[in-house]
């Protein structure tokens, strides 16, 4: 879904490393929060919400099982699914102004706001599996497969509207950003998340689909959120035979051919 952005214990979103990985921002203080005592289990997930709140259990051990066969992998365990009633809740249970976030450790953990969530759980497994690059990359990759299969969106949409025709327009309108500009965390923070996140999971979405996953997982397991152009451009280039400026030539090129 779109409307989500991250950030952690030490907030990542303003370009530092920690503990998790957030989204959205704002929120207020709700003043004696219930706490998440309320728990259930399917096969592939663990829920916890407050009594009288809940999740639509159905329909994300479905997105779970979907996703771990687009993905190809097996997490190392169940999901860890911290569910709250709003925003005001989240803050007041986790200190953390978002709409959601997943650790950053690893450990399969990730809180939201939302009753159905295909954003930090993507997350969650990611980071379980695969690993923790470069925002563009790991916001990209949670968007690439922000699909909703009840509603029959086989391929990603932000709020609603396919990432590709959201990219496509930004780009014929001349508002896309270099490759530069987007390529460091850093960077990509500088930019409103209902600009460059549907942009990023185009990107991903074409590149998955053009070169298919092994590059992909070879380039998340040897990059990091930190990394610096260099670095990321060189285990670019050591995963994919190929630059990262050639990979989003080709990704505009596709935009651009786009009705």
């Amino acid at each position: 879904m779109g409307r989500r952005i991250r950030n952690g214990m030490i907030l990542v979103a303003a370009g530092l490393l920690g503990f998790g990985v957030a989204c959205g921002g704002g929120g207020q203080d709700g003043g004696a929060p219930p706490a998440l005592t309320q728990r259930s289990e399917t096969a592939h997930l663990v829920y916890h919400a407050a009594p009288g709140d809940g999740v639509d259990e159905v329909w994300e051990e479905s997105y779970i099982v979907w996703l771990q066969g687009a993905l190809q992998v097996t997490p190392s365990g169940k999901l860890q699914y911290y569910k709250y009633r709003d925003r005001a809740h989240m803050v007041a249970l986790t200190g953390k102004e978002t709409n959601g976030w997943a650790d950053t450790r690893g450990n399969l953990e990730f809180h939201t706001i939302w009753p159905k969530d295909n954003h930090e759980s993507v997350h969650a497994l990611v980071l379980n599996r695969l690993g923790f690059p470069a925002a563009l990359f790991t916001e990209g990759m949670a968007v690439a497969h922000s699909v909703d299969l009840a509603q029959g969106w086989t391929s990603p949409r932000w709020n609603g509207e396919p990432v590709h025709s959201i990219a496509a327009r930004v780009r014929r309108q001349g508002s896309l950003p270099s490759l530069d500009r987007m390529l460091e965390s850093n960077g990509f923070r500088q930019y409103s998340d209902q600009f460059s996140y549907p942009l990023a999971g185009s990107f991903l979405r074409f590149l998955i689909d053009a070169r298919g996953l092994d590059p992909l997982k070879s380039f998340f397991a040897a990059s990091g959120y930190g990394d610096g152009s260099a670095a990321i451009r060189q285990a670019f280039q050591q995963a994919y035979g190929t630059s990262v400026d050639s990979a989003w030539a080709d990704w505009l090129a596709f935009l651009d051919a786009q009705p």
